[in-house]
């Protein structure tokens, strides 16, 4: 089980690297500087948090927050690698991640990303985030 998930944090630093070789977000051939995609280009919207609280007979209940958004950008006809991070500002508990770095694919001018915070239901509260995106890549046209 350790292994997998070893596995899987060395793929995703590996994607990383690749990514950010390319970075800060631009495109590598473009041909009209009109038209060419920025950073600027890119937001996140929708995000929605919804909360579940898990009861238990014999130890304190516990409440998992689920979030979901978009990264969005108004190029429909490209496939981008985006690159952003979210900081918990507020809510969460002493051991939720503060700070952590995700890449997504925006297709059709838009791509979703999760957010997850659990503990128990006395030391947890509802987690605030900030995102930004730091960078992208187009992976095709």
């Amino acid at each position: 089980m350790i292994l997998i998930g070893i596995v899987g944090i060395i793929a995703l630093v590996a994607l990383v690297i690749a990514v950010i070789g390319i970075l800060p977000g631009k495109a590598e051939e473009v041909e009209d500087e009109e038209d060419a995609i920025t950073i600027e280009d890119f937001s996140v919207e929708n995000f929605v948090l919804t909360s579940e609280i898990h009861e238990f007979e014999y130890i304190e209940n516990s409440i998992a927050w689920d979030g979901a958004g978009e990264i969005t950008v108004s190029d429909n006809k490209n496939v981008f690698f985006v690159a952003f991070k979210k900081t918990l500002v507020s809510g969460g508990n002493d051991t939720s991640t503060k700070e952590a770095y995700q890449i997504i694919i925006v297709e059709d001018g838009s791509g979703t990303f999760t957010t997850y915070a659990y503990g128990d239901v006395s030391v947890t509260s509802e987690p605030k985030y900030e995102f930004e995106i730091l960078g992208f890549s187009q992976l095709s046209k």
